[in-house]
């Protein structure tokens, strides 16, 4: 806005982007799928899918240097079927590289809204990590019985943790899944706890090269989130959006992209109140 510095604008955006906090006034800060169009959504649909675009939330780039590790993010319904998929095509892209795919999830109880669609490719899976691991059965083609495990069980499924390798045949990368322990007992393990049970349990150095692979929609969001711990292990890291083709991994609904802009607004004012000290 005219006027404005730099500082004050980005303090202005992130109070206005609360308009699009449709979780929140529709769903009670629930579930991403529970969101729906309201008449300015629908009035304005393809001015918010062209901006959509523009942030690069519909489509994927391929990001240019090999990384040290190509890590899915764990996600409902197919979005570990599609992330999965998504590191494997990244996989064979770097084929030549070595590498290590890690995916990165939680115990997180699958909603009976879930069932539906996990029932395609993990009709087993009880939580988001045995759906991951399913996914990536899939996606890598390997054998649901040949791998070695290491489980922390407790009635608490919020701290439970898995780490699973799988035995890959005739590749020059291994393959692991994960499942991060929630570093508040009362709540599920968050995108935070999972990356930096990762960094720990994977003894990640500085200047490792960390490919995130999630959804197109959240790409955006999901680079910015991680760059303060970027920072401070002093690692590389790049995200890889999902073509919204892939498994049907991606929702079209402009509520949704307005939701998930909001979140983009919300971590760049993050990263100001964290770096912008002199920025007017």
């Amino acid at each position: 806005m005219e006027g404005l510095s730099l500082g004050e604008y980005i303090r202005w955006l992130n109070e206005f982007v609360h308009l699009w906090d449709f979780r929140k006034m529709q769903a009670n800060g629930g579930e991403r799928w529970l969101v729906e169009n309201d008449e300015k959504c629908e009035q304005h649909k393809d001015l918010i899918l062209h901006h959509a675009h523009l942030l690069g939330m519909t489509d994927a780039e391929i990001p240019g240097e090999a990384p040290d590790y190509i890590l899915p993010l764990g996600g409902a319904r197919l979005a570990n079927l599609a992330r999965a998929q998504g590191a494997r095509e990244m996989a064979d892209r770097f084929s030549a590289e070595r590498f290590s795919v890690v995916a990165l999830t939680g115990k997180r109880p699958l909603n009976e809204v879930e069932l539906p669609y996990t029932a395609a490719y993990a009709p087993d899976a009880e939580n988001e990590y045995e759906a991951m691991n399913k996914g990536l059965e899939c996606a890598f083609e390997l054998s649901e019985d040949e791998y070695l495990e290491t489980n922390y069980i407790t009635r608490n499924c919020n701290i439970q943790w898995s780490k699973r390798e799988y035995h890959v045949c005739n590749r020059n990368y291994k393959v692991w899944s994960l499942a991060a322990p929630s570093s508040v007992p009362e709540r599920r393990a968050d995108s935070f706890d999972t990356f930096r049970f990762f960094i720990d349990q994977f003894k990640v150095q500085e200047n490792q090269r960390l490919l995130l692979v999630t959804s197109c929609i959240y790409a955006p969001f999901q680079l910015l989130k991680f760059i303060p711990i970027s920072f401070e292990k002093k690692i590389e890291t790049d995200c890889y959006g999902v073509s919204p083709a892939v498994a049907g991994s991606q929702f079209s609904k402009p509520s949704n992209y307005l939701q998930e802009m909001k979140g983009v607004v919300n971590a760049i004012y993050h990263l100001y109140t964290l770096y912008g000290e002199g920025i007017r």
